[in-house]
């Protein structure tokens, strides 16, 4: 088997992160299926990293948070571009799957 290689990137990722509270109906992949829908050539990875139910949500809701990792392959990113990208993810997932902002 032969392996293959790649170079380290030579600009630095950003994570960028979003809480969101939705319908305990909605799944994992729907969430990042809509975030990917963005098509920014920026998103290199997407990961969940915490999923909650109960405490102060509301019954049938639950709290999800997704990093989003950023990086251009020819320049450092600014935040104007990293927070339009942000921008578009949760607009779109407000949108589709009805989601809200965490508040807390």
């Amino acid at each position: 088997m032969e392996k293959k290689f790649a170079s380290l990137p030579k600009f630095p990722s950003v994570r960028r992160d979003i809480a969101l509270v939705v319908d305990d109906n909605i799944s994992l992949g729907e969430i990042l299926n809509e975030i990917r829908k963005v098509k920014s050539p920026l998103i290199e990875d997407l990961r969940v990293f915490d999923v909650f139910k109960g405490g102060h949500l509301s019954q049938g809701k639950k709290s999800i948070a997704v990093s989003m990792i950023l990086r251009a392959s020819d320049k450092t990113l600014t935040d104007e571009e990293v927070n339009e990208v942000q921008k578009m993810a949760i607009s779109g997932l407000q949108k589709s799957l009805g989601a809200e902002l965490r508040k807390t």
